[in-house]
C-alpha cells in the first residue's frame, strides 16, 4: 500500500467514524431501551420561517 493523499483520507475518516458511532449508538441507548425521550425534544422551541 503507498501511502498518499487518497490513503490518509481514507485513514482519516475512518478513524472519525469511531466517535460518531459512539455518540449515536448512546442517543439510540438512551431513547429505545431507556425512553429517555428528552434526547427528541426540541431544545428551541422557535422556529423561524423566511
Amino acid at each position: 500500500m503507498v501511502f498518499n493523499f487518497s490513503v490518509a483520507l481514507t485513514w482519516i475518516l475512518f478513524l472519525a467514524l469511531f466517535p460518531m458511532g459512539f455518540f449515536w449508538l448512546r442517543r439510540a441507548w438512551r431513547i429505545l431501551v431507556r425512553r429517555d425521550l428528552s434526547e427528541v425534544t426540541l431544545k428551541h422551541a422557535h422556529a423561524s420561517i423566511a
